[in-house]
């Protein structure tokens, strides 16, 4: 370990695949730094992701509310989805995800910014959005959701988070950059 801070980029030694699902690859990665030590990574690839914090004609922002497997319970959150391979960038997917999610069709989509979801060890970028539109038509999830859609006043948002009930990180970063654009008060 050096005395002060190297910055520099690491080389990559080795890599190697260490398991293969169909959502997503780890790779082993063996690396040397610039201060000559092997350090071992296992990285995760996956799809990038988009999220969306929504705004209804009525100005209320739109909620999903749906069972968790990973961690147990009902999770509410912001319309969000993987990226496909048909999407011909962020914005196409994020439309096509609340299309089928909600049958949101917006009138202004405004990419807010891009946050690596977990830079200590995935690859995987997500893509956050503000719209404003309308809900038009019947949602079509996909066969492992099952969504309770509500639209609840903008500054409930922070009480939901307040209160542990949107516990999403990335929720809580597309909150933070949605009242940023918005330029509300989060307090």
């Amino acid at each position: 370990m050096p005395n002060k801070p190297n910055l520099e980029p690491w080389k990559l030694t080795h890599e190697e695949p260490a398991l293969t699902t169909p959502r997503f690859t780890i790779t082993k990665r063996i690396y040397r730094t610039p201060w000559n030590y092997d350090a071992t990574f296992w990285i995760h690839s996956a799809s990038d992701s988009v999220i969306c914090f929504c705004l209804n004609e009525q100005n209320q922002v739109l909620i999903e509310r749906q069972y968790r497997p990973a961690i147990g319970r009902v999770s509410v959150d912001f319309p969000a989805g993987k990226l496909e391979a048909s999407d011909a960038s962020p914005e196409a997917g994020m439309r096509r995800e609340l299309a089928e999610e909600l049958a949101f069709q917006p009138t202004e989509l405004k990419l807010l910014g891009t946050i690596d979801k977990e830079p200590g060890w995935s690859e995987s970028k997500l893509y956050v959005f503000l719209a404003r539109g309308a809900l038009n038509g019947t949602p079509k999830p996909d066969k492992t959701e099952s969504l309770e859609i509500k639209s609840i006043p903008v500054e409930s948002v922070l009480d939901l988070i307040g209160s542990s009930q949107m516990t999403c990180s990335f929720c809580l970063t597309t909150t933070l950059l949605a009242f940023r654009e918005l330029k509300l008060p989060i307090s």
